[in-house]
């Protein structure tokens, strides 16, 4: 499913190369939707939108650091990630 992003990556790369962190950024943690899916916990849909829209953020208030500043929201949202895996109840079956 991210893979084919890559059909909308490639022309924006061409095209419009200053979109190309945000496309990327937002479009490679799709699968965190279906990651919250497979475990039965919303941490996947919450790292996907707060990744979304930190993202979005990140890339209006530092347009001449975008790279480095979804990086760092990439990150942070990766940390609260693994925090919530980490100390969620696994229902034994």
């Amino acid at each position: 499913m991210v893979n084919l992003l890559w059909a909308v990556h490639i022309p924006l790369l061409l095209n419009a190369p200053e979109f190309v962190p945000l496309s990327l950024g937002v479009g490679l943690g799709l699968h965190w939707v279906v990651y919250s899916w497979i475990v039965k916990h919303p941490v996947g849909l919450i790292h996907a939108v707060l990744r979304s829209i930190l993202i979005v953020a990140a890339w209006y208030l530092f347009p001449n650091s975008s790279i480095l500043a979804i990086s760092c929201v990439i990150v942070l949202t990766y940390l609260i990630s693994i925090y919530q895996m980490l100390t969620r109840d696994i229902a034994s079956t």
